[in-house]
């Protein structure tokens, strides 16, 4: 594009295309010369046909007043493809094409027309918003490019941690126990590789789509700087308003851990006792919190959808239920007794250790809501 052109030819100057000693800072839209300071106040401006052209400073390139400026100058200036010596006025909306007043009277008469500067902003509007859909588009595959970056990174660090106890191990144990740890070694290798596989397959699939959007953006970038409004009609009519499909699930990664056993026995027919397994870490998360009038929990029992909580600090038995609709339990009904342990028997009554030694046997009326003294020892 011509846009991409001229900015490639300033860089590759960068000096005033009049003195061609200084460096550049303006550019005029209307000439398409890139200018020095001196050159452009004192040379370009009282040249009396420049004295109407709209000039930019460079540093302003890319900002929508600049893409403006450019876009106006180059639609007053837009010549006639039928007619070039005449200026395109309107837009003909039964052929899709800029025309001049000769095309009007002529081979587009009785044709539906818009005003070539109305439609030409609707164009830029549709532009610009499929550049912020592409954007918001990118985020989210960067978004999701990271994640995987980090699964693949965690999991790396993690097979190569699992990788360095196995191996240390074996060094440990000697010849021995040499071919049980290859074994784990493969066994490792088993777990993560086809996850790693995994993990890298949608890490390039993210990876491509991101680059064709990216790429895509490029170009609208590229289109909007651009001063030739047939750039803009072509890329308006041929824009791809596609987006890559999202519906990517996320991977769950369990991490492996590898634990090592205790010391083998001197070799006999039963070989040794396990140097080390391993083991699946539970992903784990909080769900949900309550809160509690016991500053201090030490003693949790439950008993069907019955809670028990105790506390010696406090002096207090409570039977709690629980509320989804707050977060404190509610205390159904209290025991003041200091309790250092408890323990349900099979008749469904609580052994309780209090303080001076002793145990005392609670019952319930049968649905934990009234604590009764039967026996104390």
């Amino acid at each position: 594009m011509a846009v991409s052109q001229s900015t490639e030819k300033a860089q590759n100057m960068a000096l005033c295309q009049f003195c061609e000693e200084s460096t550049i800072q303006w550019k005029c839209i209307n000439c398409g010369l890139f200018l020095c300071q001196f050159c452009c106040s004192k040379i370009h401006r009282k040249i009396k046909t420049s004295q109407e052209h709209s000039i930019i400073n460079l540093k302003d390139c890319g900002t929508k007043e600049s893409i403006a400026i450019i876009q106006k100058v180059d639609l007053e200036n837009m010549p006639c493809t039928i007619h070039s010596e005449r200026k395109c006025w309107v837009y003909c909306n039964d052929c899709s094409d800029p025309i001049c007043a000769e095309c009007s009277t002529e081979s587009h008469k009785k044709h539906e027309y818009k005003i070539l500067h109305e439609f030409f902003d609707s164009m830029i509007s549709n532009i610009l918003a499929m550049k912020d859909r592409l954007e918001t588009e990118i985020q989210w595959f960067k978004h999701e490019k990271e994640i995987l970056e980090q699964l693949l990174s965690d999991g790396e660090g993690n097979f190569q941690e699992t990788k360095n106890k196995i191996i240390q191990t074996k060094k440990e144990m000697k010849k021995v126990i040499s071919t049980y740890a290859s074994d784990l070694l493969e066994e490792l290798e088993e777990e993560w590789r086809p996850m790693e596989i995994k993990i890298k397959r949608k890490l390039s699939t993210l990876e491509k789509n991101k680059d064709e959007l990216e790429s895509r953006e490029r170009l609208l970038d590229i289109t909007l700087l651009s001063h030739q409004s047939s750039d803009i009609f072509y890329v308006s009519q041929t824009l791809d308003n596609t987006l890559p499909n999202k519906s990517l699930r996320p991977i769950q990664h369990r991490k492996t851990k590898f634990i090592p056993g205790i010391k083998f026995r001197e070799f006999n027919s039963e070989m040794f006792t396990k140097i080390g397994d391993f083991y699946t870490v539970p992903a784990l998360e909080q769900n949900l919190s309550y809160k509690t009038d016991i500053s201090v929990v030490t003693k949790i029992h439950c008993d069907n959808d019955d809670l028990l909580i105790g506390s010696w600090f406090d002096e207090k038995l409570q039977t709690v239920i629980f509320d989804d609709t707050i977060d404190i339990l509610s205390v159904v009904m209290e025991v003041k007794i200091r309790i250092y342990d408890m323990a349900q028997l099979q008749n469904g009554n609580l052994i309780i250790s209090s303080r001076n030694h002793n145990l005392r046997q609670y019952a319930t009326n049968g649905q934990g809501k009234i604590f009764q003294v039967v026996l104390t020892v």
